[in-house]
């Protein structure tokens, strides 16, 4: 059975939030440096190029996501030295968002791997 207000969320590699808030602090930092902007012009190319979104959108989506389920908590499963695996977190909701509802918002999310209940099972 699902743990009340709990889901399981893995992001891709790369994509935690708090990977991404290294990347946008990273970039803050280097926008103060000398043709430290022109460098992040550089750099937003390639993003563009490339099809992807920076750093700074993929994190602001996160925090949409995570205000619109009404997470409490996000808690890391397992800080393993698997790169796979330190990439799960469960987030503990708030009151008021289903389970459901918050799967389907985070698997929304081109940055999550996937979404699902936090099943609880119990040995006979």
């Amino acid at each position: 059975q699902p743990t009340p207000n709990q889901v399981i969320v893995k992001y891709k590699k790369d994509l935690t939030p708090q990977a991404l808030q290294l990347k946008v602090d990273e970039r803050k930092a280097e926008k103060s440096k000398i043709f430290g902007s022109v460098r992040l012009l550089f750099d937003n190319l390639k993003y563009k190029m490339n099809n992807k979104a920076l750093p700074e959108a993929q994190l602001t989506r996160i925090q949409k996501a995570d205000a619109d389920v009404g997470a409490k908590n996000k808690t890391r499963l397992l800080d393993a030295g698997d790169e796979n695996q330190r990439n799960i977190f469960v987030v503990e909701l708030s009151e008021g968002k289903t389970i459901e509802e918050a799967v389907k918002v985070y698997e929304a999310l081109p940055e999550v791997e996937y979404a699902e209940p936090n099943y609880t099972f119990y040995a006979f």
